[in-house]
């Protein structure tokens, strides 16, 4: 019911809803106030309820103030795990950089070193290969000279197997008509008779003594080249039948240096009597032990050493 007009401005209004609070405006409009008045007792309740949804809604909003706090911990928590983790990382990274730094400056150091090694490897190959260039022009320029030696050598032999001493020559044979004759070589003082008779070592002796000489006997290495170098395969005046192992020339004498060629005397089957070969490379090791007894298709020779006036004495190397 309408109040008093005089309590008209005191009067608390409770307006419940929207539809209440348009008719109230609706009502002014007509110079008409109506007043809705609510029981003390819904407003209560009403407010109760507000009150209970707004602690609900509080203690949401704490539940998950609370959460969110916790979340916010965690992550805290983590984001310093992840700080630490990433100071660690970034440590060992930059431990891995200095560690990067010094290997790439030893390798470079490395890689010079290398390039120098390289460097002189090449310069040394080059001097090698200049130098084996050098030994090898210097080889062949060597064996030039030992094959222009050698044949100098078979040339002096040559002409010292023919070299006659005219003036010795011409006494001889005005004085006694002999050794002028074919077959005889003359070298230092002594002739040398060469035969083409096949004959056995004590024939080819026995023709020596019968033109007055020997069997050859070598008592120099130069004799011994000269020998070599008449170019023969002959029997020489030394032998070892009396006492095997013992080698004595025809004159008793001893042998004192021999020019043996490799593995001889080796007595294979009672071969007691000296030959020398020319077939031999080296002049001084052609000597070989024979059979005394065999004939040899060989040249035999003999020496005689001249004596002024011209009584002569002298053996010479026998060629088979």
């Amino acid at each position: 019911r309408p109040a008093p007009r005089e309590k008209r401005q005191q009067t608390l209004l409770l307006i419940m809803d929207q539809e209440t609070s348009t008719q109230v405006k609706h009502t002014h409009r007509q110079n008409i106030t109506v007043y809705y008045v609510c029981p003390q007792s819904l407003i209560r309740d009403q407010l109760q309820t507000r009150y209970n949804n707004l602690t609900k809604e509080r203690d949401q909003l704490q539940t998950r103030y609370n959460n969110l706090t916790r979340e916010r911990d965690q992550l805290q928590t983590s984001y310093n795990n992840l700080t630490e983790e990433r100071d660690q990382l970034q440590t060992r990274y930059n431990n891995l950089t200095d560690e990067r730094d010094q290997l790439q400056t030893r390798y470079n150091n490395l890689t010079r070193e290398r390039d120098q090694l390289q460097t002189r490897y090449n310069n040394l190959t080059d001097e090698r290969d200049q130098l084996q260039t050098r030994y090898n022009n210097l080889t062949r320029e060597r064996d030039q000279l030992q094959t222009r030696y050698n044949n100098l050598t078979k040339e002096k032999g040559h002409i010292q197997a023919n070299k006659i001493n005219i003036s010795q020559c011409v006494h001889l044979c005005s004085s006694t008509g002999q050794y002028c004759q074919e077959g005889w070589r003359y070298f230092d003082s002594s002739l040398y008779f060469l035969s083409t008779e096949k004959k056995t070592w004590e024939e080819s002796r026995q023709d020596c003594l019968e033109r007055g000489a020997d069997l050859v006997i070598i008592n120099s290495r130069e004799e011994q080249t000269f020998v070599f170098n008449l170019h023969l395969r002959a029997w020489i005046g030394l032998t070892d039948s009396v006492t095997e192992g013992t080698w004595k020339w025809v004159d008793g004498t001893s042998l004192t240096t021999g020019y043996w060629s490799a593995g001889q005397p080796d007595d294979r089957g009672q071969e007691d009597c000296a030959e020398i070969y020319f077939s031999k490379d080296d002049p001084v090791t052609t000597w070989n032990d024979d059979k005394c007894g065999t004939n040899h298709n060989w040249i035999w020779s003999c020496f005689k050493t001249l004596k002024w006036p011209p009584f002569l004495t002298f053996s010479l190397p026998h060629n088979h």
